[in-house]
């Protein structure tokens, strides 16, 4: 079966992607710790691609793993005997894995939870977490990892806004158990998700992937907005008002009588941002969104988003997606389908 392989090279500047190569140099790359062990150099000769980075990251970013930034899937394969471990850190874009076989630990946030086959996870951009393996056994998983504004849009497209809320204020990432045929079917597809990613040409994929996940994920145990104050909620509805894209934030603080202190460091132990910081990204994805399906002037577009300066707008645009509005609306442009 064709598929990535991602080794990580601990002496490595952090963040950076160290190289891309193809099967035909893996020889190379054998001098290295990472790959010195057979099993490893085994894996790679089953692999279409072999990517080398910093396992020490602290923040991963996802133009770092696929060359069109929408998804990108892989297999991995942790050795407890050779003490291998993913090391905490965080990413830019939302993380599907299923534990394939074996155990382990997950932590997450500071708190640990037992890895099992059949496991389902879906990791968010606002999570620290790090991966261990049993000490005598491998754990196998594999990982499907997506844009957050392309994920945000779906979620709101199919009308699940509020629910994507309940996932994202959660202290625990989402996670259910598939056992049985869902699990064959669920194994099957995470296959098919690693074959589809190294198209990269069409998210239709990326589509059928979710509309799998999304039910699974409303029998997840993570439920937010159960656990949150009853203002919170209140205030997440608010937010999720177009208006609130402009200066109103004060407002909204005022309505619920509490303090604008208070307020803040509640949304941010709940959401993982402060309420300025959700604004800000709600602002974001929609200037995306606008851009990918729209033919509106960017400067009405930067207005629509609640920014008056439009060199300020792009210089938060930029520095959130990487790209000028200008490119990423030609990017957006591209087929769907090939």
């Amino acid at each position: 079966m064709e598929s990535r392989l991602f080794l990580f090279d601990h002496g490595a500047t952090p963040g950076t992607l160290l190289e891309r190569t193809t099967v035909a140099s893996v020889g190379l790359l054998t001098s290295t710790e990472t790959v010195a062990h057979k099993w490893l150099e085994g894996l790679a000769q089953k692999a279409s691609e072999v990517y080398i980075f910093d396992v020490k990251a602290p923040r991963l970013l996802l133009s770092n793993y696929t060359r069109e930034g929408a998804f990108t899937a892989s297999l991995t394969v942790l050795s407890g005997e050779l003490g291998h471990t993913i090391t905490p850190h965080s990413h830019d874009f939302w993380e599907s894995f299923l534990i394939l076989s074996g155990s382990g630990l997950h932590q997450v946030n500071g708190h640990e939870y037992p890895l099992e086959p059949g496991q389902v996870w879906l990791v968010r951009p606002r999570d620290t977490h790090s991966l261990r393996p049993h000490p005598v056994a491998s754990l196998r998983f594999i990982n499907v990892a997506f844009s957050s504004s392309v994920w945000l849009g779906f979620l709101e497209f199919i009308g699940l806004s509020e629910q994507a809320l309940c996932w994202q204020s959660a202290q625990r990432p989402p996670m259910v158990r598939v056992v049985g045929m869902d699990y064959e079917q669920a194994q099957a597809l995470y296959q098919t998700t690693i074959q589809e990613s190294l198209k990269a040409s069409s998210k239709l994929p990326l589509v059928r992937f979710w509309t799998w996940l999304v039910p699974w994920l409303e029998q997840s145990e993570s439920n937010g907005l159960r656990q949150a104050p009853a203002w919170l909620a209140v205030m997440l509805r608010a937010l999720d008002d177009p208006q609130t894209l402009h200066p109103v934030l004060a407002e909204i603080v005022a309505q619920l009588g509490l303090s604008h202190a208070h307020v803040s460091r509640t949304f941010k132990a709940y959401v993982g941002q402060t309420p300025t910081a959700y604004i800000n990204e709600r602002r974001m994805l929609r200037a995306s969104r606008l851009l990918a399906t729209t033919d509106t002037e960017i400067l009405d577009i930067a207005l629509d988003c609640g920014f008056d300066n439009l060199s300020y707008f792009y210089r938060r645009f930029r520095r959130r997606f990487a790209l000028t509005p200008s490119r990423y609306r030609r990017n957006a442009r591209r087929p769907i389908a090939p």
